[in-house]
């Protein structure tokens, strides 16, 4: 793997020899354990002075199924409404708790699922000439790949916006049934909201009725929200999130090398796993990271952390100060210095607030510097997103080049900057 101006070719091999060993790898599965294999062995192979891997539970099958479940219970919300007001309530809360939890990150119905092993693998490259570590930098991707998202792929992160009226009618559709119910109980003393009250709906109906039924005329279209958001078709995800793979491994590459490593910071070269099924992969390594600083037992003073996303685009890269939907603002000193070695490298970023998520946001949270690298795809999302079409065919391997150039120049600001701190 040569890291020069043929790096891009050498990303865009490296995506199909993992695509080859797993061609899908859904957070916890088989294939997402073969793909975490041979990353290991190719970090070996790189040259770090050590490689890691960590495990962990996740609960992939809620993200696949999340969505249905919502609809479902937006259902019984308001077929409730007639029969039971208070169960429709509990089943309206409960679907609008599900859309806020999982949009902003957050563990909820997920722990009703299967739970599956699934993986980080860490390579350590420390500094050279066995001096000690002034800071920790951690540089990663993901390799677990996600289903197909039908709607998400035409429309990209827009999907958000698609998903505002289906929130706001499950809003409505708790506040009418709760409404309801307080008149349930009011009206006939049933503690449990039912009786024959429940049906004047449809004889004498009142203003809160009306309100019911404009809810209930949001259902065709909160149904193909629901039940097309998702398919059951696992994509390659060759672009996301292999390219960040790729571009992980090239940088180990380089700086294992004697003659090219830092003199004041230990490299970690992190292949995250469930990244799709919640970031549970870098919610597990963040946490232990804080913990280690906190103690003093990191083996440094302080940590940054970059992390690299579907960055195989011909368009300029992304460069995170916020992650708002998982919750993360970042810290100034790693998208600022970020900001100054792509100048230097001569390459094209734009520096703002991120409507997606990557896996730095989790580190973010916990007061760890970081920022997420995104390719900014045509339009409004990273290229071939969550869609079949996410191959190796169609990696632009340009992206990768840039950004390993990029992180090289990072780093190197990085180290420089640090000699002469004590």
């Amino acid at each position: 793997m040569a890291i020069d101006a043929m790096s891009g070719a050498a990303g865009k091999r490296l995506i199909e020899q993992i695509c080859e060993v797993a061609w899908t790898r859904l957070p916890g599965s088989d294939g997402e354990q073969r793909a975490q294999a041979f990353i290991q062995d190719k970090m070996k192979r790189c040259g770090a002075d050590s490689v890691d891997v960590q495990t962990f539970t996740a609960h992939p099958a809620f993200f696949r199924w999340w969505p249905v479940i919502s609809i479902l219970l937006f259902y019984a919300c308001l077929f409730g409404y007639h029969v039971f007001p208070l169960m429709a309530l509990a089943c309206g809360i409960l679907a609008i708790a599900n859309v806020f939890f999982k949009l902003f990150s957050f563990d909820f119905l997920d722990v009703l699922f299967k739970k599956k092993t699934s993986s980080n693998v860490i390579a350590r490259v420390s500094p050279r000439d066995g001096r000690p570590a002034k800071r920790v930098v951690i540089i990663g991707g993901h390799a677990d790949s996600n289903y197909e998202y039908p709607i998400g792929s035409r429309f990209g992160t827009k999907l958000i916006l698609l998903l505002v009226p289906v929130f706001v009618a499950m809003v409505g559709g708790a506040l009418v049934t709760a409404i309801k119910a307080i008149t349930a109980l009011v009206d006939s003393g049933f503690v449990a909201g039912f009786g024959p009250a429940a049906w004047r709906a449809f004889t004498t109906p009142t203003w809160l009725d009306v309100l019911y039924f404009v809810v209930v005329g949001t259902v065709p279209y909160a149904s193909w929200i629901g039940f097309g958001m998702i398919s059951s078709k696992p994509v390659p995800g060759a672009n996301d999130n292999l390219s960040g793979i790729a571009v992980t491994l090239l940088l180990l590459e380089r700086f294992a090398m004697q003659g090219e490593r830092p003199k004041n910071i230990e490299l970690r070269f992190v292949s995250f796993g469930s990244e799709e099924g919640g970031m549970k992969g870098s919610k597990h390594d963040s946490r232990l990271v804080r913990e280690a600083l906190d103690s003093g037992n990191l083996g440094a003073p302080s940590v940054w952390v970059v992390n690299f996303d579907s960055i195989a685009t011909a368009g300029p890269m992304l460069v995170a100060t916020k992650e708002p939907l998982y919750r993360c603002t970042y810290l100034p000193e790693v998208y600022t210095q970020m900001e100054a070695s792509a100048k230097k490298a001569g390459i094209e970023v734009v520096v703002k607030s991120l409507a997606a998520g990557t896996d730095s946001a989790p580190y973010g949270r916990l007061g760890i510097p970081a920022t997420g690298i995104i390719g900014m795809g045509v339009g409004h999302a990273p290229a071939n997103w969550h869609s079949l079409t996410d191959t190796p065919a169609n990696i632009e391997a340009l992206g990768i080049e840039r950004c390993v150039r990029l992180g090289t120049q990072f780093i190197r600001d990085v180290d420089e900057s640090l000699d002469a701190v004590a």
